[in-house]
């Protein structure tokens, strides 16, 4: 997490997801939110180096998200889409409740 720079979509954070790869967030007290709190709201990670724990990514909502459903539905749509955030407080909520 960055004190200065806000990353939207880190997208290399999630390729380590996808991959199941071992993750490291050094958690900073930061006045916003963006896409690695989003990201952190829906996998388990490390916040120190930890070589005994394995933290298993694999069910994560992230991972079982059909993108190619909400790619389609965007494409539909003119590239539109309205987060109904009465029903989603949540990244995480989107991932598994959105149809």
């Amino acid at each position: 997490m960055s004190k200065t720079f806000i990353d939207p979509w880190p997208t290399v954070l999630e390729e380590a997801v996808r991959c199941n790869k071992q993750i490291i967030i050094l958690c900073q007290n930061r006045n916003w939110k963006d896409g690695i709190d989003d990201i952190c709201s829906c996998i388990k990670y490390h916040t120190k180096l930890d070589l005994k724990t394995y933290h298993d990514n694999n069910n994560s909502s992230m991972l079982n998200f059909d993108l190619d459903k909400y790619y389609r539905y965007l494409f539909d749509n003119n590239f539109e889409f309205y987060i109904d955030r009465d029903r989603f407080k949540t990244f995480d909520e989107f991932l598994t409740g959105w149809e």
